[in-house]
């Protein structure tokens, strides 16, 4: 059976990602910070799946529970990096730009490098990322 790991598969591109990916057969895990829709989304697709919260805002947590998840599913061919933030504000406040660094830059990376480290390991295997823009 194929695994697979969506990091942000709670809405919008992720989660669409994970249905046609259930619909091929894959066996997911599913993280991102609102475990309702991810419980929700687990239900709605064929097979069984693992879901797993994770906040990318703190790196050195998220990089833990992606190895637990890692650990519990077993061998995983393919991870999404798909999780991030934005802001709507026009006027720009520090605050507010620090956690979308923090998510978008340093959490992306931190799932991207531990992703790219576990693929050396096993041998092979499919980092995606995925980035957007929203006006």
């Amino acid at each position: 059976m194929k695994r697979a790991i969506i990091i942000g598969a709670s809405s919008g591109i992720g989660y669409e990602l994970a249905v046609q990916l259930a619909d091929l057969g894959y066996q997911l895990g599913l993280m991102a910070r609102r475990e309702a829709c991810l419980t929700d989304l687990s239900h709605s697709l064929p097979g069984d799946h693992f879901v797993q919260t994770i906040d990318l805002i703190d790196a050195d947590t998220s990089r833990t529970q992606l190895a637990d998840l890692i650990k519990k599913i077993g061998d995983v061919e393919l991870i999404v990096v798909n999780s991030g933030v934005g802001a709507s504000e026009k006027k720009l406040d520090w605050n507010v730009e620090s956690e979308i660094i923090d998510v978008n830059v340093r959490g992306f990376t931190a799932m991207s490098m531990d992703a790219m480290n576990y693929f050396v390991q096993r041998g092979g295997g499919h980092l995606v990322g995925v980035s957007s823009v929203a006006k």
